[in-house]
């Protein structure tokens, strides 16, 4: 077989349970194996052997307007403040084969009122075993809004800490990473 779509039992079926997937199955130099699956709650699973890309959004225009577009919509009835829009999760096992989101991007609501809508995006990493709040962009940019011992360098192109907050030690300093005072410069 080198391609072909099942219709795959999700359990055993009942005059009120029939969930049902569909596999879409494909094949290159094997008998075809399923790539992608759509589960009968709407979860589209694509699978790859290899470190390939997954998923190709391509647009041919050649106009100048913007293309391709991912668009992440919440499209809720009744929207409000502080709801969170969607998420972007970067998961791996640890080694105890654990599955864990190490890093994730989110999104939400901050002021839902028409007129003055604010929002917000987070970027956020795990840091000893935490999910910690590097960036977030919202009426403000913030770096380390959780209040973590996280350090912020900015890189010159031949000082390695021309900009450095000790976070551990809330102060900031001039190219170096050695404290004088609450702030210094060299």
């Amino acid at each position: 077989v080198a391609a072909g779509i099942e219709a795959v039992s999700e359990g055993d079926f009942s005059s009120s349970s029939n969930a049902t997937k569909l596999s879409f199955k494909t094949g290159s130099s094997e008998t075809a194996t399923e790539k992608m699956s759509l589960s009968s709650s709407g979860q589209l699973t694509i699978t790859r052997a290899d470190n390939g890309t997954q998923l190709l959004l391509k647009s041919t225009d050649d106009d100048a307007g913007v293309g391709p577009i991912l668009d992440l919509n919440r499209d809720s009835g009744s929207p409000a403040d502080s709801d969170f829009l969607g998420k972007i999760q970067f998961s791996a096992d640890d080694d105890g084969g654990n599955k864990l989101n190490y890093a994730f991007i989110d999104s939400k609501i901050l002021d839902a009122s028409n007129g003055s809508e604010d929002g917000q995006i987070d970027i956020s990493t795990i840091q000893g075993g935490s999910a910690i709040s590097r960036l977030q962009f919202n009426t403000a940019t913030v770096f380390n809004e959780d209040s973590a011992d996280v350090d912020f360098r900015v890189e010159g192109n031949g000082n390695a800490n021309a900009l450095f907050v000790d976070a551990g030690n809330d102060q900031v300093i001039c190219g170096a990473n050695a404290p004088v005072g609450r702030f210094s410069a060299n």
